[in-house]
């Protein structure tokens, strides 16, 4: 049972850090402009999941609350 729980607090981990990693590249080649579907399509998951870790991103990375536009949530975070 031990073993079992530290193996999916590892696959948990593995896949915030992918997200991380994915989320970063695109705010750099797309100057702090990232949508909720870029972000699921690059890191391979849900919209609903892509939304959740950017509204969590917004305070952390100093981003701006999204915009709707044409029916997509907009995020644009500084990039100094």
């Amino acid at each position: 049972m031990w073993e079992w729980y530290r193996e999916r607090r590892r696959e948990l981990y593995r896949r915030q850090r992918h997200k991380r990693s994915v989320f970063l590249h695109l705010i750099r080649d797309h100057r702090g402009l990232v949508t909720v579907s870029s972000l699921a399509k690059a890191a391979n998951i849900s919209p609903q999941e892509a939304q959740a870790f950017l509204d969590r991103a917004v305070a952390k990375y100093h981003g701006n609350s999204p915009q709707l536009i044409d029916g997509e949530y907009y995020y644009l975070f500084d990039i100094d």
